[in-house]
C-alpha cells in the first residue's frame, strides 16, 4: 500500500466513525469550491500588485495594462498583460482557461488571429524556446505557451493551494520572476516584429 493510500484509509475510517464527522466532512466538501475560489482570487489580486513592480512595467507604466481575468465570472483564472504598442495583436497570459482546471496553470504569449495576419512570429517562438523558460508549444492563438513546472502548475486542493494562502510571498515571487523573464524576452522581439 502506498503512503497516500494508508493516509486516506485512516482519514476515511475516522470520518465514517460517527454521524457528526461525516456530516462535517460533507459540509466541508460542499463548501470547498467557494474556499478555493476565494483563495485564488485573493492570490491573483496580490500577484497583480507584484507585477506592477516588474522593471519593464514600472519604468513605463503608461504603456502597460494588467487585467484580472478572474474578476468577472471565474471561467478564466489568471492575469493578462497588454502593451499599447502591441495594438491588441498580442498579450502575455498567466493562468488557466477554467476554474475547474486549476491543476494546469500556464504562461504564454497569446496572439489575436483577427489582427495578427501577415506577422511572422516564428523568430519569437524560437527565441522563447531557447530561453531559460524552457520549451513551449504554439497553436493558432498562441505564439508560445508552456505549463508551469512542478507544484507551480497546480492551484488545486492537492497542489499549491495552501501555499497560495500561507506562503504567498514565495509564490508571488516565483510567478513574478517568470513573467519578468518572459516580458524581457518578448517586448523587444515583438516590437521588432510589429514594426516590420
Amino acid at each position: 500500500m502506498a503512503p497516500d493510500e494508508g493516509k486516506n484509509v485512516i482519514i476515511h475510517n475516522h470520518i465514517i466513525e460517527n454521524r457528526e464527522r461525516l456530516e462535517a466532512a460533507c459540509e466541508l466538501y460542499n463548501s470547498f469550491p467557494a474556499i478555493q475560489e476565494a483563495i485564488v482570487k485573493e492570490f491573483v489580486q496580490e500577484l497583480m500588485i507584484c507585477i506592477k513592480d516588474i522593471d519593464i512595467i514600472k519604468n513605463n507604466e503608461d504603456k502597460w495594462k494588467i487585467i484580472n481575468c478572474a474578476a468577472a465570472d471565474m471561467r478564466e483564472v489568471g492575469i493578462e498583460i497588454k502593451n499599447i504598442d502591441w495594438d491588441d495583436v498580442c498579450s502575455i497570459y498567466l493562468g488557466s482557461d477554467k476554474i475547474d482546471d486549476l491543476a494546469n496553470i500556464y504562461l504564454g504569449v497569446w496572439n489575436n488571429p483577427e489582427k495578427s495576419h501577415g506577422y511572422d512570429f516564428v523568430p519569437l517562438y524560437r527565441v522563447l524556446n531557447e530561453s531559460n523558460l524552457g520549451r513551449g508549444r504554439n497553436e493558432i492563438k498562441w505564439i508560445w505557451w508552456s505549463l508551469f513546472e512542478n507544484k507551480y502548475r497546480d492551484w488545486s486542493s492537492t497542489g499549491m493551494l495552501p501555499e497560495l494562502k500561507y506562503d504567498r510571498k514565495n509564490s508571488t515571487e516565483h510567478y513574478k520572476w517568470k513573467l519578468d523573464t518572459l516580458l524581457n524576452i518578448v517586448t523587444p522581439e515583438l516590437n521588432k516584429i510589429l514594426r516590420q
